[in-house]
This record gives structure tokens, C-alpha cells and sequence, in this order.
């Protein structure tokens, strides 16, 4: 059996990092051999996918793979969350799961109201609503 060519190896190692760069989901050898739109051997698939290794645009993790670039990206999403805890418990009250997905997005999509996390927005939102109520019977004793 005749070596491979180098061009059609570096061809073919060009085309299945494009292919794998945008992919969101981790995938494996198996998964790159069925979706291949002709026949390939998985023996080159896998060379292909340890060059890339190596060259750092991929990371494999128990036995499946991820661009670096969507990693990358992770990242970079994740670094610019605000900070929360787990907890979604305040002393005892719970707080639903769609509410503090709300809060999060709130908070994702307006850095500029200036809260470091959901729990200081839930302690300014309950400050400002006590701040209302008192406000209100206030004005109702002098009625």
C-alpha cells in the first residue's frame, strides 16, 4: 500500500477542521466517518485528528473532541456572566428557576445597570420595593 499524499492529507485535514470548528457539540471519530460525504478511511480521520491536536485546534476529552475556537468561545461567554451562586436560596425562600434565568439574562444583556451579580439585583429590587410600600403607607397615614 502506497503512502498517502501529503497534499490530500493536508487537504483533507484543512476541510475536516472547517467542518469541526463551528460544531458546537463534542463529536467522535465514528460520528466524522458517518458524516463524511464520501467514503474515508477512519484511520485517516483519526491522523487528521491527532495533527490537529497537536497543533492545538482541537481538544479531545474522553474520546470526543471540541475545536478549540468553540472553547474559546465558552469561555469568553462565561467570563462575561455576572457572577452568581448557586444558591437560589435567600433564608429559607426560593425563588423559581425561570425567574432567576430571567434575572441572569437581564443582567447578560445589560451590563450597563451596573450589577455585579443576581444576588445584589434581588437585594436592590427588594430594597426599592420596601422603599415603595413604606413610601405608600406613609402617604396613607396623612390621608
Amino acid at each position: 500500500m502506497n503512502p498517502p499524499n501529503p497534499r490530500l492529507t493536508s487537504q483533507f485535514k484543512a476541510q475536516l477542521l472547517e467542518y469541526v470548528d463551528d460544531r458546537e457539540e463534542p463529536f467522535d471519530t465514528q460520528f466524522l466517518v458517518a458524516n463524511c460525504n464520501s467514503f474515508i478511511d477512519d484511520t485517516w480521520v483519526r491522523n487528521a485528528l491527532w495533527e490537529l491536536e497537536e497543533e492545538g485546534r482541537i481538544i479531545k476529552l474522553n474520546h470526543h473532541y471540541l475545536s478549540t475556537r468553540i472553547l474559546m468561545k465558552r469561555w469568553i461567554v462565561a467570563s462575561q456572566t455576572p457572577q452568581t451562586t448557586p444558591q437560589d436560596n435567600l433564608n429559607g425562600f426560593t425563588l423559581p428557576q425561570h425567574l432567576m434565568r430571567e434575572i441572569q439574562d437581564l443582567l447578560i444583556e445589560r451590563p450597563d445597570l451596573g450589577y455585579l451579580d443576581i444576588d445584589e439585583f434581588i437585594r436592590d429590587a427588594l430594597r426599592r420595593r420596601i422603599e415603595q410600600l413604606e413610601k405608600r403607607n406613609r402617604e396613607r397615614k396623612n390621608s
